[in-house]
């Protein structure tokens, strides 16, 4: 059991400690979490097709793509080689949105050595937060007995 889940067996966020139990954010602003927001579109086209449709267009403009373009299957496609990532695929996403496939997608030491080269001064809030986390989530693949040259890769599902 991991440290999300209560005694009582129930999620409780830690970077939200007032949600209620079981309850999870999920943010447009964060491109790892559109996949979960198309499905949760397709799931709710028939029970409220309205919230559906609302998704889909907030999708769309994270994108920069127009309201009315469909989301098919180029919406997950890879910005380095243009190769649809389709379920069961692997990639990763940049902090701007951009989806990469696993092939294109940069070593956890090829995303430190980006941050590494950028001058602290001209970042973001977001930005030294990514480059905070990418130092973290390094360390802690290592730690675990992982590789510098291994990739951060999620499932598409």
């Amino acid at each position: 059991m991991g440290h999300h889940i209560d005694k009582n067996g129930q999620f409780q966020s830690d970077r939200h400690p007032g949600l209620p139990p079981d309850k999870i954010v999920v943010s447009f602003k964060h491109p790892e979490a559109w996949p979960a927001l198309a499905a949760l579109a397709e799931a709710y086209q028939h029970r409220d097709p309205e919230l559906a449709a609302d998704i889909r267009e907030r999708l769309r403009t994270c994108r920069g793509l127009p309201i009315d373009a469909p989301l098919d299957d180029d919406f997950f496609s890879c910005e380095g080689c243009g190769k649809t990532i389709k379920p069961g695929d692997k990639y990763t996403t940049t902090l701007d949105g951009c989806f990469l496939c696993e092939e294109d997608a940069p070593s956890f030491q090829d995303a430190l050595d980006h941050w590494n080269e950028r001058d602290p001064s001209t970042m973001n809030d977001e930005e030294r937060e990514c480059a905070e986390s990418c130092r973290k989530a390094l360390a802690d693949h290592v730690a675990a007995g992982g590789s510098p040259d291994d990739k951060p890769l999620t499932v598409m599902t």
